[in-house]
Order: C-alpha cells, then structure tokens, then sequence
C-alpha cells in the first residue's frame, strides 16, 4: 500500500510537470494571439493562422501525455515503432517555438540526409526529448542558443543537445537524473528523471557528456532499427 501511494504521489507530481511545459506555451501563445487580434484592420491572418494552428498541436501533445500517464497507472506492454530521429527533433523544436522565442534563445537542428530510425514509443521519447530541451532553455539564458544534432555514431543513433549555459559540473552530472533533485526554487527535480526513466525503458540511454565548446551536452543513444523503411 505505501508503495502504491508513493507511485501515485510520483504520477501526480510527474502529471504537473508535463503539463507546466505545454500550458505555459498555451498562455504565451494565447497572450500573441489576443494582441494580434487587438490590431484590428492591420492583424495578420497568417499569424492568427499560425498561433492557433500551435495551439492545438500543443493540446494534442497534452492529450497524448495524458494518455501517457494513464497508461503507467495501468501498466501494458506499449509496442515500439519506427521513428525517424531526426524529425523527432525537428518536431519537438517547433513545438517548443513559443518558449524559445519569449526565453530569447535561438534553436537549430542539424541531422543527416540519411534517416536515422530507431524502434520505440515515439510518444514516450518525444516527451522526454521536450525535457531535455526545456532544460537546455532554462539554462542557455537570453541571447544563448540550444544546438540539436542527430547523427550515426558506433553503430547506434545518436542525439546531442548542447546549450551555450554555464554548463554543468562532473559532481553534478548524475545527480540531476535523481527523482526531486533540482537547483532552482521553482523546479520539481522530475524533468530529467522522467526524461532518462522513458529513454531507458525503450532501450537507449541519455547521460550528459564532455562539451566540445561551453555550456553543457546531454547525449541520447538508441539502437538503430534494423530495417529501415524504404
């Protein structure tokens, strides 16, 4: 029984924090569409068309993660799929275009021509890659910049996310995966946790790695699918 009160205090809290991220792009997204709105004759349809156009995709992403954590709470066996790694990230740093722009960071992808396909629940990783990038966010700062590469790398699919942040010290380097480890006041210490927890549970690994320049670089590895779709 305590056990189980401790999982369902972890979902709760786990719940919260997912849905902090995409909520807040809903408020800032809400706030761009109300002044657009506000210029009256000279608003622009596009950009109208646009931030609505995010607004749903992120209550979508909200549903699945809903769906997600529905899903711990009555454990079954999720079924791993083709996902093309570097439309993953394309995808997850468009969907955080709202937070990047208020946060002044500039984002970019780079990725092979190649695709780069790994076997997992795609939801899963998507979700923990939103994590690993709100934390790149947090810590890049105005003015920084959050790199994205995919690439092949030792036989496996490999992902790196840099910041341009003050970086993080090699102590420190397994403690922010604890479950409610976290250095800033207003954090809940479960973004990394559930980011590796997830990336581990469909086979790849997440660590932070040696940065070639400033700031810091968490690295995801999966293995690469053994047929890639033609």
């Amino acid at each position: 029984q305590e056990e189980h009160l401790a999982f369902s205090g972890v979902l709760a809290n786990g719940i919260v924090h997912d849905f902090r991220n995409p909520m807040s792009s809903l408020r800032l997204d809400a706030q761009m569409l109300e002044k657009e709105a506000g210029r009256g004759a000279e608003s622009r349809p596009a950009r109208i068309a646009e931030l609505a156009g995010r607004m749903r995709h992120t209550l979508d992403r909200m549903e699945k993660v809903f769906q997600e954590f529905l899903a711990l709470a009555r454990p079954a066996a999720a079924v791993p799929e083709a996902l093309e790694l570097g439309a993953c990230a394309q995808e997850c740093v468009e969907m955080l275009a709202p937070r990047f722009e208020t946060s002044g960071v500039a984002a970019d992808v780079r990725r092979p021509v190649d695709p780069v396909v790994v076997r997992v629940a795609p939801a899963a990783v998507k979700r923990a890659l939103l994590n690993v990038l709100l934390n790149a966010t947090q810590h890049a700062g105005f003015g920084g910049r959050v790199a994205v590469e995919v690439a092949r790398a030792g036989g496996k699919a490999r992902l790196d996310v840099r910041d341009t942040g003050p970086g993080i010290p090699k102590a420190e380097r397994e403690r922010i995966f604890e479950m409610f480890y976290t250095t800033r006041p207003q954090g809940t210490g479960l973004g990394l946790f559930l980011a590796r927890t997830a990336i581990e549970q469909n086979g790849g690994t997440l660590a932070v790695v040696e940065p070639t320049g400033p700031g810091a670089c968490f690295r995801l590895e999966f293995p690469l699918a053994e047929k890639e779709p033609t």
